[in-house]
This record gives structure tokens, C-alpha cells and sequence, in this order.
């Protein structure tokens, strides 16, 4: 399926096969916003192609750069990227975003299907993105979930950060575990493709307001982890900081210097307009009964 742009004044936007969450929240959105018109993107990448999206680093680093388009199931494509292990005045990193769309307030989300565990490696989303060079790493915002560096466990986090050349400033779990899947009563397993679940990560930025979750799709409901302080846990981290005000969204992964990196993405979709918490949830809802659905069949 080709990608496509809507806008959500749209009164009937089609539906995405094989991205049922991204159609479901546009059609809630839809609905719950009907004067608002907005720019919105969703794609599948089952074309096997990325039209409109600008690879990064944009020049040769010598990590063997890739973005291509694995088959995850019949008829389904996802969109791995790629890099080789680095050093630390070259670290491995590499990235994708999608320039036809420059927003301030955001939502973006992409389903995240696989990626190595047995060594640490840092992905996710990327938004107000800004290029810096073509081998700088770019003025972002991200949202990263940090694998563990011995595969999922107690050092597996969702955390936001703000990226320029100069480093990586990680604005949530420093110091006080929030977002971390610790083993704090209540909260998740850390996220682990080896069990066969895959993920969804939602990235939302309202003014200087940002924040993050992640879903198991399997079950279609948010993952819990450290509430950073120390007596419960929370299904989102959030953070206010004012560093960029606007920019692309996309796809990102990074290194510890001494592996690689090689997540694999599918059903990305970014939307101007910030749906409401419960319309997010509603969506997550939809897709837990319908993937129930499908099991029974």
C-alpha cells in the first residue's frame, strides 16, 4: 500500500490496511476535531520505497548506512535502518525523516517491531527535527527506548532527549529511574522482541510540552514502568523544555560504539493536531478487540 497524505478535514479517510492503530486514531480524529484542518502522513512502507523521506547521515560515515524494507508476514513490509558499529569520535548512528510535514505541536507514532537484544542500542522517534550537516546528528527531539545493554532488563528505558552536535541530553530518567522497567511493583517486562510482541511508541509535543508511551500491541494497551519516585509506576514520562520549537518528524537509531544498530519500523503516522489522551487510548482499545478478533478466526 502506497503511502498517503490526508488532511483531517477529510470526512472520510480511508482506512491503511496492515496500520489499524494509525487508522483508527485518524478516524478518531476525525471526528472529534471537524473544523480543524491539519496536515497529516501515514504510511506502511509495503511499497518498498520512502518517498519524501531524507536518509541521515546524509554522506559516507564507513558504517555500511542502510534503509531497506524486510518482509515481516504476507504482503507486509517494514523499514529497517541500519549501522554498522562505530568509534567515539564516529559513533554508529542512522535516521530517516520526513520532510513533508514541518510542525510545531506534534503526534507522531511508529510500530517497532524488532531489533537486536543482545547488545545496547538506543531508537525511537524523532520530531522537531532540523538538519545539522550531513554527518552532524541533527537538532531534535527524541523519543528513545534504550535496550539494555546485557538484552531487556533492569536498564531497558523509554526516555525523552534533546539531541544537537555537540551531545545527547537525556531530559527524563536521570537520576530518579522514570521510565525505567526496573521491576518496580506493577510495571512491565521490558520491551523484548524475542517474545514475539511487537510495539508502538507515541511521541506527543504540545509547545514546550512533551511526552511519551509506549503500547504492547499484542495486548494493545500501555506498557508500565519507575514513576521516578520510588513508590509506583506510570504508563508515560513527560518533560517541558523550550530548546526547539519546531521541525520534521521521523525515525532514528544510535550505537554504543562497540555494536550495531538495526531496528526495524513499520505504520508510522505524524498529525499537526495533538489528539486528546482519551482518543489515543480509545485507539488502543479498538486495536486490542480487533487483533482478539483475528485470533479467533
Amino acid at each position: 500500500m502506497k503511502s498517503m497524505l490526508l488532511t483531517l478535514s477529510n470526512p472520510k479517510p480511508k482506512c491503511v490496511p496492515g496500520a489499524v492503530a494509525a487508522a483508527l486514531l485518524i478516524g478518531a480524529l476525525c471526528l472529534s476535531t471537524p473544523s480543524v484542518k491539519a496536515a497529516t502522513f501515514s504510511t506502511d512502507f509495503n511499497s518498498g520505497t520512502d518517498p519524501g523521506w531524507t536518509h541521515y547521515p546524509g554522506a559516507n560515515i564507513g558504517l555500511a548506512n542502510t534503509w531497506t524494507f524486510p518482509t515481516i508476514s504476507a504482503g507486509n513490509l517494514g523499514y529497517k535502518l541500519t549501522s554498522n558499529a562505530g568509534t567515539f569520535s564516529n559513533p554508529g548512528r542512522v535516521g530517516s525523516f520526513y520532510t513533508g510535514i514541518s510542525t510545531s505541536d506534534f503526534f507522531v507514532q511508529t510500530d517497532l517491531l524488532n531489533w537486536t537484544t543482545s547488545f545496547g542500542q538506543d531508537m525511537g522517534l524523532t520530531a522537531r527535527y532540523t538538519a545539522n550537516g550531513a554527518v552532524n546528528p541533527p537538532n531534535t527531539y527524541a523519543l528513545v527506548l534504550q535496550n539494555d545493554q546485557v538484552g531487556p532488563g533492569s536498564l531497558s528505558a523509554l526516555r525523552i532527549a534533546v539531541i544537537s552536535a555537540g551531545a545527547i541530553t537525556f531530559l527524563t530518567g536521570v537520576g530518579n529511574n522514570l521510565g525505567y522497567f526496573d521491576g518496580t511493583p506493577g510495571s512491565s517486562a521490558a520491551p523484548d522482541p524475542r517474545s514475539g510482541d511487537t510495539y508502538q511508541l507515541q511521541f506527543t509535543g504540545q509547545g514546550t510540552s512533551l511526552s511519551g508511551k509506549i503500547i504492547d500491541l499484542n495486548t494493545g494497551l500501555p506498557m508500565f514502568f519507575d514513576n521516578g519516585t520510588g513508590a509506583g509506576v506510570t504508563d508515560q514520562i513527560s518533560v517541558t523544555d523550550s530548546t526547539y520549537a519546531s521541525g520534521y518528524t521521523g525515525l532514528f537509531g544510535v550505537i554504543r560504539t562497540s555494536q550495531g544498530v538495526d531496528p526495524t519500523f513499520d505504520n508510522f503516522l505524524v498529525t499537526t493536531v495533538v489528539p486528546e489522551p482519551t482518543t489515543i487510548t480509545l485507539a488502543g482499545l479498538g486495536l486490542a478487540a480487533l487483533l482478539f478478533y483475528r485470533r479467533r478466526e
